[in-house]
């Protein structure tokens, strides 16, 4: 089927419009301006034919069943980079070319087509014979490889955190290219060129870093992309690049793909297009908001728009291909603006002890972003990454007083986050005296595990003393509880949970692995672990009180407290009614905006305005493929507007310094803001 829509996006819901600081109307004769150019060259947009093909590899081979949701993940951000770039094309699949052959184009793409048959190889075989051309995506069978000049090697994985950050496609030999294609890969597949094949792009490491790897072979024939395009990656910079790819191989993509007036430069972010985003800044200019940054880019976008309808109707399509791809970019810098700042709120980050590549110069990064938080974990139940006196130390370097002292500097306050319960990295020396002591959470099968049962004295006793000496021995900003929680419903049952469990229900329970399994005594069970966590909140948060009175307590908190206060005993609703926190931070993690708008809806309502509650957003959460900057961009403004009180990010890395944090700082956090740890709501 021949996929004309890419031109005709459907309308999306405008950037966010509220609580932006300094109310000052936008010129109006720049807006006006503005507006009569979008509409001086707006234009007819026609139907072209497909000169490209998307082939869907529903081929899965031999116990490959598992693997169709990441071909159609792959498949769907392969089609939706080429619907950013307006890049004309037709769908088929595996087992149609198999049983029909290659649908008229001059360009077939494969993203992620891993069992291709014989039948299948043969048509695409002939394709190239009759002067079409092959676009591959990390595997193809090697007699393929080598009629598009790629001699294939074997599949390299990345050591986890080492995976690639990106492309960077040579401009001399891909016309077109974009400077850089950020996302981020776990494995690339080695190969050279060979024939009239040759490198026109290499990877970039994490940090952006160029790398020898090849990410790119051009040849006569065909291109081959040492890996799949990712969901995480720059949309806008994949659909640049498969532009140039296919242009490359048939101009009249790249000519059809300029724009020359703002309702073609589409879709923009969240806006149907240019043009749209021009209407919606009047909307705001008129309701009295300074959106005269944003305009003044988008100034700049409509007179590179102008540059390349000049240089079309001159035939100069290479003039004309750069202005209408740097009016592109241009739009994009005004999409990223049109984001407004706000005054108050809190900008948090999650970290780890130590970041890339310092201290020192990650508060510098968060400072000239605006952010104003950060939590870094210091210690976990079994170690430290500072000299303390209660546990062992993890390495000879004091992490909080290079993050505290950093912070200063920069004006950046830490709040050291506690992994409370959990002791992760825990020294085998430490583990084993534990575990003697009897110190350890026991599940309901007699499996001891790496978290503190929180019923011991001793253990309780560690987790004030800890949270005291970072509070008085560092200038924090405030302390910071996670992992607060049990590892889930099985836990615990060692001797010091079985006695006071007894005490708890007021008479004695045999066999209390199987007793609590059920009925009365099942909800007198998921009752007394709560009373037991919310307990210990209480305690730390009376001695933080007596230690230092000015200073915030706060935690970072399971998204759905009304399930999870059973599976893992987090209450964190009842802390925040007894007063035991001063603010809280759900973990609200997903990709989904609705699902994420829903999350916080209800936190809202179990907050209730009590204390600030400021929403995590999983940027880098494990097991979830984020959308990149859109995405988080999206899920602030959710917070916004559903007016909670901030947002912390998961996690500080370099990804988030090169592909969120630039973004950041062009609109949303423009502007600093406060953020008041003691606020709370009104009252009625």
């Amino acid at each position: 089927m021949i996929r004309e829509g890419n031109r005709a996006s459907t309308r999306r819901s405008a950037a966010p419009q509220r609580r932006s600081p300094g109310l000052a109307t936008c010129p109006p004769v720049l807006l006006a301006r503005v507006l009569f150019l979008a509409l001086c060259h707006c234009v007819t947009l026609q139907a072209a034919p497909a000169p490209v093909v998307v082939i869907e590899g529903d081929f899965l081979g031999d116990g490959g069943a598992s693997m169709r949701p990441q071909m159609q993940a792959y498949t769907k951000t392969m089609l939706a980079a080429l619907d950013a770039a307006d890049v004309p094309y037709s769908k088929t699949r595996d087992s149609a070319v198999e049983r029909s052959g290659v649908p008229a184009a001059k360009v077939a793409v494969l993203p992620y087509n891993r069992a291709i048959s014989a039948k299948e190889l043969a048509s695409l075989q002939a394709f190239i014979k009759g002067g079409g051309k092959i676009v591959v995506c990390f595997l193809a069978p090697t007699e393929l490889l080598h009629a598009i000049g790629v001699q294939p090697g074997e599949v390299a994985i990345c050591p986890k955190g080492a995976e690639f950050g990106g492309i960077r496609p040579d401009a001399e030999v891909l016309p077109g290219a974009p400077q850089t294609v950020r996302q981020s890969s776990d494995r690339i597949r080695a190969c050279r060129p060979v024939g009239s094949g040759r490198i026109a792009g290499t990877w970039l490491d994490k940090s952006q870093r160029p790398t020898d790897r090849p990410a790119i072979v051009l040849s006569e024939t065909g291109a081959f992309l040492s890996h799949v395009l990712m969901a995480n990656g720059d949309r806008a910079a994949q659909g640049a690049l498969m532009r140039a790819l296919c242009g490359y191989f048939a101009p009249e993509v790249l000519r059809g793909a300029i724009p020359t007036s703002p309702g073609e430069v589409r879709p923009l972010g969240s806006y149907d297009s240019l043009a749209h985003l021009i209407e919606c800044l009047q909307a705001r200019s008129g309701a009295g908001e300074d959106v005269s940054r944003a305009t003044a880019a988008v100034h700049e976008a409509v007179a590179k728009l102008q540059e390349a309808g000049a240089a079309l109707a001159r035939g100069d399509l290479a003039a004309a291909n750069a202005a209408g791809a740097e009016a592109r970019r241009r739009a994009q810098t005004a999409y990223w603006i049109s984001y407004p700042s706000v005054t108050h709120e809190l900008r948090g980050v999650w970290a780890c002890n130590d970041v890339p590549p310092n201290w020192e110069t990650a508060m510098r990064t968060l400072r000239e972003a605006n952010l104003n938080a950060v939590f870094p974990y210091m210690c976990t139940a079994g170690v430290a990454w500072y000299p303390s006196k209660h546990l062992p130390r993890e390495s000879g370097r004091d992490y909080l007083q290079m993050a505290t002292e950093a912070g200063q500097r920069w004006g950046v306050p830490v709040h050291a986050r506690m992994l409370n319960l959990y002791a992760m990295c825990i020294p085998a020396s430490q583990r084993s005296k534990y575990q003697k002591e009897g110190r350890l959470m026991v599940s309901s099968s007699g499996k001891t595990t790496n978290w503190l049962c929180a019923v011991n004295p001793a253990n309780r006793k560690l987790q004030v003393d800890l949270a005291v000496e970072m509070a008085t021995q560092y200038p924090v900003a405030g302390i910071h509880l996670d992992y607060m929680r049990y590892p889930g419903e099985s836990y615990c049952f060692c001797p010091h949970c079985k006695k006071d469990f007894a005490r708890y229900v007021g008479r004695a329970v045999p066999n209390m692995a199987v007793a609590v399994k059920s009925g009365e005594t099942r909800k007198q069970f998921l009752s007394w672990r709560r009373e037991v966590l919310t307990g210990l909140v209480r305690e730390i948060r009376l001695a933080l009180r007596q230690a230092r009175p000015d200073m915030p307590l706060s935690a970072a908190t399971f998204l759905n407290w009304e399930d999870h206060r059973d599976g893992f005993a987090q209450d964190w609703k009842v802390w925040v009614d007894r007063g035991l926190v001063d603010f809280v931070c759900p973990m609200s993690y997903t990709p989904d905006n609705t699902r994420f708008s829903s999350y916080v809806s209800r936190q809202k309502g179990w907050v209730n305005g009590a204390v600030p509650l400021c929403p995590g957003i999983g940027v880098n959460a494990d097991n979830m493929t984020f959308g990149g900057p859109q995405n988080l961009l999206e899920q602030i403004t959710i917070t916004r507007n559903m007016d909670t009180q901030g947002w912390v990010v998961f996690n500080y890395d370099a990804r988030f310094v090169s592909q969120y944090l630039p973004f950041l700082r062009l609109g949303a956090t423009s502007t600093p803001a406060e953020f008041d740890p003691f606020w709370s709501a009104p009252k009625p």
